[in-house]
């Protein structure tokens, strides 16, 4: 199947070398797929008797079809989607395999979450190929602020040390016991100054200090209110998830939308590929329970020849 990573070692299905005048149009980020978020999926396994129609075919057709029908609907074409896995210890693992993939969504809509998402993935250079479709509605990630950083500690020394202030100080203070008035006063000065030096040494230290404190003191209070965004957002997060498919305007546009991409691009294909020659292997359907999306088996396909193995 087509591996972009591993495409030397695996005979995977070749882009289409086909010209066209349409453009090909990556989406901002490619699809990311998630298991929970796939609410339709549908897979047709084909042989194919030599059709060769690849995804990009598919692309250019359905974003021609569904232009002139003034159909409001984005069409991209990601050469790069691919799935997440939970791996062990619940960690979140990204799959190595990338395909190329259709990507549509609704134009000027608030529903931002709604993806309709197609593919063809031919089996090497066989006459064997997988048709997949799915809508994915994926709640938007609600982005968490980073957490505050803990401000840089302010450093002051004091102009002397602590210990030479203290020898200043018992050297004034025995000249007041010699008995000598001349030295007395000396060391009343000496004591004075030495209070005088010790006030401007530390000076610079107590700002400091003072200025750390109240930094610490503004940056616990930034902590509390993150804490509190952080799970306020959480929350929302959680909301988004749960009311993901809930009844509302967005259900009906889910609808309408899963009935135009799945019609257009059924039609597409039925063209180029079974009223061409191929024929249906088999096929599966996978719908979530709390999907509002009709079952489409034995109704996407259903003029198309059975292969006969």
């Amino acid at each position: 199947m087509t591996n972009r990573d591993i495409s030397k070692e695996s005979n995977i299905a070749k882009q289409s070398d086909r010209t066209t005048a349409i453009a090909r149009i990556e989406p901002k980020a490619p699809p990311v797929l998630i298991e929970e978020w796939v609410v339709w999926e549908f897979d047709t396994l084909v042989h194919t008797n030599g059709i060769d129609f690849r995804t990009e075919d598919l692309h250019d057709l359905l974003k021609k079809d569904l232009g002139e029908q003034g159909t409001p609907v984005n069409i991209f074409l990601s050469p790069d989607a691919r799935w997440i896995i939970e791996g062990a210890r619940a960690r979140i693992k990204f799959e190595k395999d990338f395909r190329s993939r259709v990507v549509a969504t609704l134009k000027d809509s608030p529903y931002t979450d709604i993806q309709f998402i197609a593919g063809i993935d031919y089996f090497g250079d066989s006459n064997w190929a997988n048709i997949q479709m799915m809508l994915v509605v994926q709640p938007e990630s609600i982005s968490l602020p980073p957490r505050p950083a803990a401000p840089k500690k302010k450093t002051a020394q004091p102009l002397l040390p602590t210990e030479a202030i203290v020898v200043m100080a018992l050297l004034a203070g025995g000249l007041l016991f010699t008995g000598n008035s001349a030295l007395q006063f000396l060391g009343c000065i000496g004591i004075i100054g030495t209070v005088v030096l010790f006030g401007i040494s530390q000076k610079d230290v107590n700002e400091a200090a003072s200025a750390n404190a109240l930094a610490d003191s503004r940056y616990e209070s930034e902590v509390d209110r993150w804490r509190e965004e952080k799970v306020e957002i959480e929350l929302e997060q959680e909301e988004l998830k749960k009311h993901r498919l809930s009844r509302c305007f967005k259900r009906d546009d889910l609808r309408v939308f899963h009935s135009v991409m799945i019609k257009s691009t059924a039609k597409i294909i039925t063209d180029e590929i079974f009223n061409k020659g191929a024929t249906i292997a088999e096929e599966s359907e996978d719908t979530d329970e709390s999907s509002p999306i009709p079952s489409m088996k034995d109704k996407l396909f259903s003029k198309a020849a059975k292969f006969e193995g």
